[in-house]
């Protein structure tokens, strides 16, 4: 995630299930111009938290730029996801 603006930012991580159910939520803050890069796990501060299922969602309180990078636990396969606006 990366604030290209002069000022702070919050932005909130959710994790849902694929059924849509709310599975974890995080607050970062982002101070101006700041970049922040993060395993999911980190962000939600519990190392042993995995998703291989379901979505997530990032909203912010300023317009923020962002990519996610989805990978497996082994190391087998690592991509790009586009986001998508609603």
């Amino acid at each position: 995630m990366m604030n290209d603006l002069d000022r702070r930012v919050e932005v909130i991580v959710e994790v849902f299930t694929p059924d849509g159910v709310l599975d974890c939520s995080a607050t970062v803050p982002l101070e101006a111009y700041q970049q922040h890069n993060a395993l999911l796990s980190q962000v939600f501060s519990d190392p042993a938290y995995t998703r291989l299922d379901g979505y997530m969602r990032i909203r912010a309180t300023d317009p923020i730029s962002a990519i996610v990078l989805y990978g497996d636990s082994t190391n087998q396969f690592l991509s790009s996801v586009p986001g998508v606006s609603r």
